[in-house]
């Protein structure tokens, strides 16, 4: 898969394989998605990329390892079967639960501190508007 490989090993094919993950996953931007695949049409005509696009190519693959990396479980975390403790948060939100994200979400902890899910997908969805 595209996402195991180094940089300078992709071909055409891995970059269109790239932006249509993407795009399945929902991850980066219409233009961030046609730039993956205009690099693999690009190095499928036998060109080579330049070193701006090189660049951008480095960072948007790096962005989707990193949304597709899977959640890390606490190191001292043991399956015993038998819960001896338990912990719940009540979130708070800020933006009457209509099923977007805060509307101020480095103010809220539960949006993108250790206890949010999505915390890294917001920090990204903010530099992005930041733009």
């Amino acid at each position: 898969m595209f996402l195991d490989k180094k940089l300078k090993n992709y071909i055409g094919s891995d970059f269109k394989e790239a932006s249509s993950f993407a795009k399945e996953a929902g991850y980066l931007t219409g233009r961030q998605r046609k730039a993956l695949y205009g690099f693999g049409k690009t190095l499928d005509r036998g060109r080579e990329l330049s070193a701006p696009q090189l660049s951008w190519a480095e960072s948007l693959i790096e962005e989707l390892r990193m949304l597709a990396r899977p959640p890390k479980m606490e190191e001292n975390f043991t399956d015993t079967g038998n819960a001896q403790h338990i912990t719940v948060r009540q979130a708070w939100h800020d933006n009457k639960w209509n099923g977007r994200i805060c509307k101020n979400p480095s103010e809220n902890d539960y949006c993108i501190g250790d206890y949010s899910l999505l915390s890294s997908r917001i920090i990204l969805l903010e530099v992005r508007l930041l733009r």
